[in-house]
């Protein structure tokens, strides 16, 4: 059994030149391109941490207050005054006075 053989026609030194160089060009376009959506990848991932650090940051400044308030609740005297303030109650026989400016 015989194969075939193709032939193809021989490429002069010029036409093997042009060849190597149009590939060599298409290969530097696609690592470009590849390059520039993986700029763009990493540019995304960037913005992404910068933003869920500026969430973590608000919410450990939320938790702060947070805990100064449960802090200072635990004060008898700073709960007594919120329920004077907040709520205008009094003890017993006590007698609140309003001032109101003219």
């Amino acid at each position: 059994m015989k194969y075939r053989t193709r032939k193809y026609p021989k490429l002069s030194v010029q036409e093997r030149r042009r060849l190597l160089l149009l590939f060599a060009l298409a290969g530097v376009i696609f690592l470009s391109l590849w390059s520039v959506r993986s700029w763009y990848r990493v540019d995304r991932a960037r913005t992404q941490v910068a933003r869920a650090r500026a969430r973590l940051e608000a919410k450990q400044q939320e938790h702060q207050t947070l805990e100064t308030k449960r802090q200072r609740l635990k004060d008898p005297f700073y709960r007594e005054k919120l329920v004077r303030e907040q709520l205008s109650l009094a003890e017993e026989n006590e007698i609140i006075y309003k001032i109101v400016d003219d």
